[in-house]
């Protein structure tokens, strides 16, 4: 029998974004689940294991600080690898998701390459 497809949330409230990282996930042989909010996410995250996480941090109702915590905090999820894709190029938050537990960091708008690679933490 062959072995399951890793799982990876996607969390992005950019449909352009999240389309292509869904596109990319699936093409190299993984099985994403998008959630567009944080909300959704700490749902999807309560209901399901996941083998990685993409987590933008600007989000809508509970931004991805909060997911990144949660995650974090909770026994069950706190070693599940934390992919950081946004907007904020600064070495400062950079150093705030590396504090806060994220495994890496990629700054938007990304080249596939660069994504797929990360993804493989």
């Amino acid at each position: 029998m062959r072995a399951a497809k890793p799982k990876v949330l996607v969390v992005e409230d950019a449909e352009a974004t999240w389309a292509v990282e869904e596109m990319s996930l699936v093409a190299s042989g993984f099985d994403p689940t998008v959630c567009t909010n944080g909300t959704a996410a700490l749902d999807a995250i309560a209901a399901d294991d996941f083998d990685l996480v993409v987590l933008d941090l600007a989000l809508p109702e509970v931004d991805g600080w909060a997911v990144l915590g949660r995650l974090r905090a909770e026994e069950r999820t706190s070693a599940v690898p934390v992919l950081i894709v946004t907007a904020r190029d600064d070495a400062a938050t950079q150093q705030k998701a590396r504090l806060a537990g994220a495994s890496g960091y990629l700054t938007k708008p990304f080249d596939i390459g660069r994504f797929q690679k990360a993804v493989r933490i």
